[in-house]
């Protein structure tokens, strides 16, 4: 089982460390495939504010015992709108 989160940042998920080290190679090196930015970070965080979180009653709860995180939480929320 793979986590949607990490599913969905990954370009690849290397079934070994030499498929990994050849993909690296292949691709990135090769410059065939786009090295994603910090901006996706923020879509998939802002996607799990909005739809997620919500339903996520132990993150719900750690984000609400801790002001920082909440206000951490509601500027990714709002930079987005």
């Amino acid at each position: 089982w793979i986590h949607p989160f990490i599913y969905s940042l990954s370009d690849y998920m290397a079934p070994t460390l030499e498929a990994a080290a050849g993909w690296i190679e292949e691709e990135l090196i090769g410059k065939k495939c786009p090295i994603k930015g910090p901006e996706v970070m923020q879509t998939a965080m802002h996607h799990y504010l909005e739809t997620q979180l919500s339903a996520d009653h132990g993150m719900k709860e750690l984000v609400g015992a801790y002001p920082h995180l909440a206000n951490k939480a509601e500027s990714i929320c709002c930079a987005k709108n």
